[in-house]
């Protein structure tokens, strides 16, 4: 007699058997060796892996395998698709299998790696794992990737400006404010209003050393440590890399099918690579949050470092390691989810790395060997206690380790009350889980912008601050104070700023500096500088230009260079007071879309005549000289000359084009002459002078800093 009590006993039993076989068949499914594993990409039991990717296993010991073992080591099949033909790689402690073709979508892949675990000493073990394949088709299209990035892409009205022998669409920047600032160049990306984005290499004072227009907007615009400079192309999707000469050279893009991301590229000195990428799922967000879509396109981030030859060694799903719902005020009920938002890579002191996620308002530091997270800064999971600190840290960029162990980042602060933006380092006792913040930069007034910035530590201890839509970049000093300001043109604006020594090798004159001497007042001495090209292609150089009218060049140009040729340049050094005089000679090749910018540093001393009775010399040119001092604070003196008599005009105007003062308007004799503008009553900023005398018209520009 079958009884209640039996069947319930044999339906329990039942149950207890099918628990264990559909564990074990996960656990076989799963099984390896811990203690030789490091790490697996894709991550063992993950979902919804591109049908690109390549399989890698990290071990913790030096691989010593030769081709005639590698093929077999790795096996690979689908469910759908059976055994998977592939090539094996091996890179130190990492072997990747490379599949012939993708995988397809849907698919459930178990990866075999036994004989791999033998030839490692487990003689024993059944080493494998599985992932699956996701089943969607292009989920990254043109209006995602807009929701994606819609706060990094700015809109304002295009503004005419008054400017001078520069290209029309050169951005107008203007200094603020210029306190013995770090030398070195300024690299900007520049977006905005404009139909012409921009490379852009500048001294401090503005000086454009290369300008170059681009056909889409450029993102990360810097140096590399190879001394490569590279950027982001919105258009091609790709960073590309340029040499010393401003030539292609190279391009880098995430692998393992991938779209590529706009924030990050860091160039290793071992030649690997490490770049951001995006990672679109579809998952049901009604399962999570009240009100979410069943169908909602989620955006993960990845992590990828490139090889040499552009092998994928090391991949770092988001979603696999931290939750959507880490989110903070980001909207889980929307279409479209951004729900992380990575925007810079550190590699720390130990070779670990340390990312910055804008909307889980978190810096994190990852396991570079495991993947593993090792500590949240920040955000729903942050780990940290906090001292000398009044505020949360929002939306912030570029985290980066400082060479005394301390944390910098740009603080973009969208929901302090009220908004402020800011610089601050951190000094983290990642034992204890302590952050005490040691040094912040908060501009007096407040300056905020909502999305993109830096904030990079220079070599004197300075800090450089992009403060993006509010429209300043600033340098300032360990005690607060400003070395330097830059106002950018409301329209336009650079996602980061970088400092450092540049000097370009497409031309360059052979010696870095020309000294006259001791050359009499009003005589003149010339001296020869060769100008060596390094180019195959012919280059056009169009003028050199320089602040004071102490140094001219005798030369007609254009003057073309011949490919690896050379040509002379003559400089003629005629003084007109007693004393040291230096500046800087811009030898340029110019067009309508670009300048490049080679420069060569003049000296020489005014003396006294000896002899009495000799008369001044009256220059045979028309001539006006860079303002000196400049910049300036109040006044700044300009030395013009005119051959004849003329009726000479010398006008100021501010950089609206609006006239500030009239120096100069009236008939004078040819001479040598020396005016002075006081700038009291103005603001600081970039003013211009104007001369017309005759039919000889110039304008040079000046700064002004209170």
């Amino acid at each position: 007699m079958v009884t209640h009590s039996n069947i319930c006993k044999k339906l329990f039993i039942t149950i207890i058997i099918s628990i264990f076989i559909l564990s074990f068949a996960d656990i076989t499914a799963q099984t390896y060796n811990q203690t030789l594993i490091n790490y697996f990409s894709p991550k063992p039991n993950s979902k919804n892996n591109s049908v690109s990717n390549n399989i890698i296993i990290s071990v913790n010991q030096e691989l010593n395998i030769g081709s005639v073992h590698s093929n077999s080591l790795i096996n690979v099949s689908g469910q759908i698709g059976g055994n998977v033909s592939g090539q094996i790689v091996v890179k130190r402690r990492t072997i990747l299998f490379i599949p012939d073709n993708n995988f397809l979508h849907g698919d459930e892949i178990t990866v075999n790696f036994s004989e791999f675990g033998r030839l490692l000493g487990d003689l024993f073990s059944q080493n494998e794992f599985t992932f699956s394949v996701s089943e969607n088709f292009n989920l990254l299209t043109d209006d995602v990737i807009q929701e994606i990035y819609k706060d990094e892409i700015s809109s304002a009205n295009n503004s005419e400006t008054f400017i001078d022998s520069l290209p029309l669409s050169y951005p107008q920047i203007s200094i603020e404010k210029y306190d013995d600032p770090v030398d070195g160049k300024l690299f900007f990306g520049v977006f905005g209003a404009t139909q012409n984005p921009s490379l852009l290499i500048t001294e401090n004072t503005g000086n454009p050393i290369f300008y170059k227009e681009t056909q889409s907007i450029p993102y990360d615009f810097k140096k590399q440590p190879n001394g490569w400079l590279t950027y982001f192309d919105s258009r091609m999707r790709k960073f590309y890399a340029l040499n010393n000469k401003y030539e292609l050279v190279d391009s880098f893009y995430c692998g393992n099918g991938f779209e590529t991301d706009l924030h990050e590229l860091l160039l290793l000195p071992n030649n690997n690579a490490y770049l951001l990428g995006l990672d679109p799922q579809i998952i049901d967000m009604s399962q999570l949050v009240e009100g979410g879509k069943e169908d909602a396109l989620v955006l993960g981030f990845i992590i990828q470092e490139l090889d040499e030859d552009k092998n994928v060694v090391f991949q770092w799903r988001s979603l696999d390691y931290i939750s959507v719902l880490d989110a903070e005020e980001v909207d889980l009920t929307a279409q479209v989810i951004d729900y992380s938002h990575m925007n810079s890579i550190c590699v720390d002191s130990d070779d670990n790395l340390i990312i910055s996620s804008r909307n889980l308002n978190e810096i994190t530091k990852i396991n570079r060997q495991t993947g593993e997270l090792v500590w949240r800064l920040g955000g729903k999971k942050n780990q940290f206690s906090f001292f000398n600190e009044n505020f949360r840290f929002y939306r912030q960029h570029d985290a980066r380790r400082l060479q005394n162990g301390n944390i910098l980042f740009f603080d973009n602060g969208n929901f302090h009350s009220p908004k402020f933006s800011r610089a601050v380092e951190y000094n983290l006792d990642e034992i204890n889980l302590d952050a005490t913040k040691v040094w912040e930069y908060r501009n007096n007034p407040d300056y905020y912008t909502s999305a993109m910035g830096n904030a990079i530590r220079l070599s004197n201890g300075n800090t450089l601050i992009n403060w993006v839509r509010a429209g300043f970049v600033t340098e300032v000093k360990p005690d607060g104070s400003k070395a330097l300001e830059i106002r950018f043109p409301p329209e336009l604006c650079s996602y980061r700023v970088f400092k450092t020594n540049w000097t370009t090798k497409l031309f360059e004159p052979l010696i870095d500096s020309l000294d006259f001497g001791e050359v009499t007042i009003n005589d003149s001495q010339t001296k020869s500088v060769v100008i060596k090209s390094n180019s195959e292609k012919e280059i056009t150089l169009t003028g050199v230009f320089n602040k004071l009218s102490e140094f001219t060049i005798s030369n007609t140009f254009p003057v073309t260079i011949p490919s690896f040729g050379e040509v002379i340049i003559d400089v003629v050094f005629c003084p007109l007071e007693v004393g040291n005089v230096s500046d800087t000679l811009n030898v340029r090749s110019d067009s309508d879309s670009s300048i490049i910018n080679s420069q060569i540093i003049v000296k020489g001393i005014g003396t006294i005549v000896s002899s009495a009775g000799e008369e001044t010399i009256i220059n045979s040119i028309y001539s006006i000289d860079q303002n000196y001092p400049n910049p300036f604070n109040p006044s700044t003196k300009i030395r013009f000359s005119i051959p004849q008599s003329e009726h000479v005009i010398i006008n100021v105007y501010n950089i609206q084009g609006e006239l500030i003062e009239s120096l100069v308007n009236r008939e004078m004799e040819a001479g040598n002459y020396k005016i002075n503008f006081d700038g009291n009553g103005l603001a600081s900023g970039m003013y211009f002078y104007k001369i017309s005398a005759g039919g000889f018209v110039k304008i040079n520009k000046m700064i002004f800093l209170k």
